[in-house]
């Protein structure tokens, strides 16, 4: 009798078992087929204009996602809609940085944008202007927005030796990777006109001087402590009028010219 019993109970662990894995298949199931049947209900574009950048308009982004579902993303099923592809083709944008899409269990599509950050503008002797990012990327200019950033003028890209040019233009990205760690400097450098030799002026906001730069390297930090320490040691006592122009392309130097006060 015990032994039928252990039998027995042994038999109803299993039914038990099997019964609920058989409900789970059938839940699961039912769950992927109700899936398979959910429609976005609306679109969320997120742009981040917290962060005072304006190139992209989150108008212009629904309705290119709705032209590229072929009209309205909304009303589509979520599971026909390749978000990878829309990701792509978003990622595209010259002033997309990042992008990314998802939908929440209210069955809204949520699109998140962060815009690329210019740091400065380019405008080369050939008249050829555009933005540099804060990681390097170049980016062309807006219609929309034009942000306040420093202007880099001069030969820049204008040589037809690329070698000479992207040289160039990487150490002027370095020089304002320099300048933007530092709030006194961000406030100073206005303009930076770059010569053929690659060699660099700069042009302060007060503009009663230029900076004579020399070429940007790898003691960029260092020609700016000296210059800082010129501006508090020097310029506090003759003013910021007494000077044409400030000289920092010598080590461990400052060499000034004199303002002609005839």
């Amino acid at each position: 009798m015990k032994k039928f019993l252990r039998i027995l109970k042994k038999i109803l662990i299993l039914t038990s078992i099997l019964s609920g894995v058989v409900l789970f298949v059938v839940v699961l199931s039912s769950a992927a087929e109700k899936k398979k049947s959910l429609t976005v209900k609306s679109l969320a574009v997120h742009v981040d204009y917290e962060s005072g950048i304006n190139f992209i308009d989150d108008k212009d982004i629904t309705e290119q996602l709705n032209s590229l579902s072929g009209g309205s993303l909304s009303g589509r099923k979520i599971e026909a809609v390749d978000w990878r592809i829309l990701e792509h083709i978003l990622l595209r944008n010259p002033y997309i940085e990042d992008a990314q899409l998802f939908t929440d269990q209210q069955q809204i599509a949520h699109v998140q944008l962060i815009q690329k950050r210019p740091i400065i503008r380019v405008i080369n002797s050939d008249g050829v202007s555009y933005y540099i990012s804060e990681n390097n990327e170049r980016m062309p200019l807006c219609d929309k927005f034009t942000p306040n950033v420093p202007i880099v003028l001069g030969q820049v890209e204008t040589l037809n030796n690329p070698q000479r040019d992207s040289l160039v233009q990487q150490s002027v990205f370095q020089f304002f990777s320099v300048v933007n760690q530092d709030s006194f400097l961000r406030a100073l450098v206005d303009q930076v006109v770059v010569l053929e030799n690659g060699e660099c002026n700069v042009i302060p906001r007060t503009g009663y001087h230029i900076i004579r730069f020399g070429k940007p390297n790898s003691n960029t930090k260092e020609k700016f402590e000296r210059l800082k320490i010129f501006y508090k040691e020097g310029l506090s006592k003759t003013g910021w009028e007494a000077y044409k122009t400030i000289n920092l392309k010598f080590d461990n130097q400052v060499v000034c010219e004199k303002r002609d006060t005839i």
